[in-house]
């Protein structure tokens, strides 16, 4: 499901880019997003705009976050999470020619970091947490 530009603002979902009485932000987002990366905020951003209909994959994901969330390699993950640069945002410079050596640079230690993301993800054994099982051979080492 998809929400249109007139629920996203009546439910504030989203930051008002315009007019503010208050001048804090009061949207969804901003009350939830504890994300690491720029990729996570997106992924979120994408979550709260098209949320889920279905209620087994409503269920599914409830319990990806809550065994990811609620495990003691959440602090480890974080961690890993917040080594990680921008991913798209590098490989879409790269793909146009408009990289330089920070660029460069940020994706190498980015993919250096993706290692150790690889050995938390691998170290999950709970059933309920499909997404790191299903993550987990994305990151091989030997990539």
């Amino acid at each position: 499901m998809e929400l249109d530009s007139g629920t996203v603002r009546s439910l504030e979902l989203l930051p008002n880019r315009g007019f503010q009485t208050s001048g804090k932000d009061v949207s969804l987002l901003s009350f939830i997003d504890r994300t690491k990366t720029a990729m996570g905020g997106r992924g979120l951003r994408d979550w709260i705009l098209r949320p889920l209909t279905s209620k087994p994959e409503i269920l599914a994901r409830l319990n990806q976050v809550e065994a990811l969330k609620n495990g003691e390699k959440f602090n480890a993950l974080a961690a890993s999470l917040a080594e990680i640069y921008d991913l798209e945002r590098l490989i879409s410079r790269i793909a146009m020619a408009m990289s330089n050596a920070r660029d460069l640079r940020a994706m190498a230690g980015s993919i250096l970091s993706a290692r150790a993301l690889h050995s938390i993800f691998v170290s999950f054994k709970d059933a309920d947490c499909g997404l790191a099982l299903t993550i987990a051979p994305c990151l091989r080492p030997e990539i």
